[in-house]
């Protein structure tokens, strides 16, 4: 049997990154390089959605579907 170990690197996130607001999500959206905060995502439904370099602080999705959405360097925190 082949144990091979893989090393989970921490995200690599801007130290004190922008605010983003998020109103709406849409389909083939890329949200990059911020912070979105106290906020609740309600009843949205898009696909293959991009995440990238973002904390979620205190942030809540309720109602919501994120087909094929793709987190990287993502971090969420209460």
């Amino acid at each position: 049997m082949d144990k091979r170990i893989i090393k989970i690197e921490p995200p690599k996130i801007p130290s004190e990154p922008p605010e983003l607001k998020l109103l709406d999500i849409h389909s083939n959206d890329l949200f990059e390089m911020g912070m979105i905060q106290d906020c609740l995502i309600d009843n949205q439904k898009a696909s293959k959605v991009t995440f990238e370099k973002i904390i979620f602080k205190n942030v809540t999705f309720t109602e919501t579907t994120l087909t094929g959405v793709e987190f990287t360097d993502v971090l969420f925190e209460k």
